[in-house]
C-alpha cells in the first residue's frame, strides 16, 4: 500500500495513486503443481496491518501513514495527505487538523509562501485545488485545470509550477508549467512542451531542477541503466544545463540554498535521504541511514528544519530535523481534529452461523465524501475502492454522518454490507457477517497467487511477513509465492524474508514462501519456486551493474509433490 516506499497508495507521487497501478499483478487461476486452483488478484506492495481491540484508544500515534509532507517557510506547520485528505499538523507534533473533505483523494500539498494558500491534487478526478490554509476552505482558480505531482509556489504567490494540461488531458498529455491564478493561462516551461515527474524550483523562483533517466519508450525500465541526469533550466523557459548524471534513480528533489535534497536508493532496495550541493555535485551525500525508507523531503526557508516520511515501522511517520543541530524527531500525533462533532464505531466481521471471527477486506466510505480506516493501518486503493485488512474487529474514530461499510473476503464468501448513521459522541458497534458459498479446500483445491512482490519500491508503506499475512487471509488465498527480485536498479527487494522454506509465520490454512523472481531485460522473467537458496545472479542483462557470483554447483528447486485433479 505503494511506493516513493515499498508499497500503496501511490496517489500522484513518483510512480503514481494512475503510475501507480502498474504495481498491481493480474489475477491468475494456478496449476495443481503450484498449490492452486482458484486464482485471486494481489496488487504489488498491498499494504495492510492488524487492528487490534482498542487502537483507537491509544493517546499518541507515530506512525500514522501520512504522505508527501510539506513543511512551511517558516518551519512552524507540516501539510500532508492522509487517508485522501489533506491535514496539518504543528512541526512539533499534538494534534492534527483536517482541511478538506468531499470525495476523492487529495495529495500533493503546497504551501504558498505568505502561508496563506494550500493546493493539492485531487488524484480522483485530476483536478487541481486551492483552499484556505487555516480554514481549509475552498478558493476560487480560473478554469479547471488538471495536474499531477508536485506543486510549487513562486515566491510572489502569483502563480503556480506544475504539471498541468486542459480539462479532459490524460496525465502524459500534461507538461511542466506554470498557472496563472490571475488568468487561468498555462504557459510550458520546456520546448517541447513535456512532462517532468521529478523538479523543484529554486527558493528565488528564478531555476528549475528537474531529472531525466536512461530508459527509451517501449523498453523494459533499467535496461540502459538507472542513471539519472539532473538538469536546470530558467524558469521561464530556455536551454537546460546539465548539472551532474547521478549514479541511480532520483524520487523528490527539494531545493533550499546551495543544495539539493532528494531521495534515492541507491546502494540498495530501500530509499534513503541525501543532499547534492550545486557548486560540486560530486560531493553528494548520504543523509540517512534506515533499514526501511525515508522519503519526500522538504525544508523549510531558513535551511533549519527539514521533514521527511519513514516507513520502518510499516505505515510512514513524520520525522522532524534540525540541520542545524542534526537533532530529529519521529513526531506524535495526540489527536485527529475532524472540524466537526465525531463518533466511535467498532466493527465485526464473522462468519455467517459458525460466528467464527474472520480477517477480511474492508471499505468504510462517507456518504458523498471520504473513505476511511484505523489510524497506522497500511490503506490501499484498487480503482476508485480504498479498503484496509481487518483480524476480526477494528476500531475508528469518525465523524458524525451517514456511512457504507462493504467486507469482502476473497470469492468464497459473499460481499456484506451495511449503511449506518453515526451521530456526534455516539459509540456504535456493527456485526457483519459473511456468509461462505462455497469451500474448495474441503475438496482439495487450494487457492494461491505465484507472484507476489510484497516490496517493489512504488509506494509508501513497508510489508513483512506479518502484513502480507494478513492480506493473504482476507483475499482468502490459502498458499503465496513471494519474490525476491530486482526492479530496475541494483537493489534487491525482500532479501531479508528468504527462508528456504515456509515463513514461520504460515498457518496451516496460510502458506508464505518467499521465492525468487530471475529478471533479465532481454530475456524476460522467470518465476522460481519452492528454493532452498537464492539462485545467483538475482537480474541480469543490465548495464553498469554489479557483478554477481553465479554458482550451478547445487540444486536449488525441487517439485511439489501435490494430487492432480481435472
Amino acid at each position: 500500500m505503494t511506493s516513493q516506499s515499498r508499497t500503496s497508495v501511490d496517489q500522484n507521487g513518483r510512480n503514481e495513486p494512475g503510475a501507480q497501478m502498474k504495481r498491481a499483478d493480474a489475477a491468475r487461476r494456478l496449476l495443481p503443481l503450484l498449490l492452486t486452483s482458484l486464482a485471486v488478484a494481489i496488487m504489488y506492495g498491498v499494504a495492510s496491518v492488524r487492528n487490534p481491540p482498542g487502537q483507537e484508544a491509544r493517546t499518541t500515534w507515530r506512525a500514522i501513514g501520512a504522505i508527501y509532507p510539506r513543511i512551511s517557510d517558516s518551519g512552524e506547520a507540516i501539510v500532508f495527505s492522509f487517508q485522501g485528505a489533506i491535514w496539518r499538523i504543528a512541526r512539533d507534533g499534538g494534534i492534527m487538523r483536517r482541511l478538506t473533505g468531499g470525495p476523492g483523494f487529495d495529495a500533493q500539498p503546497a504551501w504558498s509562501h505568505d502561508e496563506s494558500r494550500i493546493a493539492y491534487v485531487n488524484t480522483s478526478s485530476g483536478e487541481l485545488r486551492l483552499i484556505n490554509a487555516e480554514t481549509g476552505v475552498g478558493l476560487k482558480l480560473p478554469g479547471r485545470p488538471l495536474a499531477n505531482g508536485r506543486l510549487y509556489f513562486h515566491p510572489q504567490n502569483s502563480r503556480l509550477l506544475g504539471n498541468f494540461g486542459p480539462d479532459k488531458s490524460e496525465v502524459r498529455q500534461q507538461a511542466l508549467a506554470w498557472l496563472d491564478f490571475e488568468n487561468g493561462g498555462i504557459r510550458p516551461v520546456l520546448d517541447p512542451p513535456r512532462h517532468i515527474e521529478v523538479f523543484c524550483l529554486s527558493p528565488d523562483g528564478e531555476r528549475i531542477a528537474f531529472v531525466s533517466f536512461q530508459d527509451v519508450e517501449g523498453e523494459q525500465g533499467g535496461h540502459n541503466g538507472p542513471q539519472a541526469d539532473v538538469w536546470i533550466v530558467p524558469s521561464n523557459g530556455g536551454e537546460p544545463r546539465k548539472l551532474t548524471r547521478f549514479r541511480s534513480r532520483i524520487f523528490d528533489l527539494d531545493w533550499r540554498g546551495g543544495n539539493l535534497y532528494f531521495t534515492t536508493d541507491l546502494g540498495g532496495a530501500h530509499n534513503d535521504l541525501w543532499v547534492l550541493p550545486l557548486d560540486d555535485p560530486s560531493q553528494a551525500r548520504k543523509l540517512t541511514f534506515g533499514q526501511a525508507d525515508e522519503d519526500s523531503p522538504s525544508t523549510s526557508a531558513d535551511g533549519r528544519w527539514l521533514v521527511y516520511t519513514d516507513n520502518h515501522e510499516n505505515a510512514t511517520a513524520l520525522v522532524v530535523r534540525d540541520l542545524n543541530s542534526g537533532d530529529q524527531k519521529t513526531l506524535s500525533v495526540s489527536r485527529l481534529d475532524f472540524g466537526q462533532p465525531t463518533g466511535k464505531i467498532r466493527l465485526l466481521a464473522m462468519e455467517k452461523g459458525t460466528q467464527q471471527p474472520l480477517v477480511v477486506r474492508v471499505s468504510l466510505q462517507q456518504q458523498g465524501g471520504k473513505y476511511f480506516a484505523p489510524v497506522g493501518s497500511l490503506y490501499r486503493i484498487h480503482r476508485t475502492l480504498e479498503h484496509f485488512y481487518c483480524d476480526g474487529q477494528a476500531e475508528i474514530t469518525l465523524p458524525a454522518s451517514k456511512y457504507l461499510v462493504r467486507v469482502f473476503r476473497g470469492l468464497e464468501y459473499r460481499v456484506a454490507q451495511q449503511e449506518f448513521e453515526l451521530a456526534p459522541d455516539q459509540n456504535i458497534t456493527l456485526r457483519l457477517e459473511l456468509e461462505r458459498w462455497t469451500h474448495p479446500a474441503s475438496r482439495s483445491w487450494y487457492s494461491g497467487e505465484s507472484h507476489i512482490h510484497a516490496n517493489y519500491g512504488y509506494g509508501h508503506w513497508y510489508n513483512t511477513p506479518e502484513t502480507m499475512r494478513l492480506q493473504l487471509e482476507g483475499e482468502g488465498l490459502n498458499v503465496a509465492n513471494f519474490m525476491v527480485a530486482n526492479s530496475d536498479t541494483d537493489g534487491v527487494f525482500d532479501r531479508e524474508f528468504f527462508r528456504g522454506a515456509p515463513d514461520p509465520r504460515s498457518a496451516p490454512q496460510t502458506i508464505l514462501y518467499c521465492n525468487e523472481e530471475f529478471r533479465a531485460t532481454l530475456w524476460g522473467h522467470m518465476t522460481l519456486i519452492n528454493l532452498k537458496q537464492l539462485v545467483e545472479p538475482i537480474f541480469t542483462g543490465f548495464p553498469i551493474r554489479p557483478t554477481c557470483r553465479t554458482d550451478t554447483s547445487t540444486t536449488l528447486t525441487r517439485p511439489i509433490t501435490l494430487p492432480i485433479r481435472s
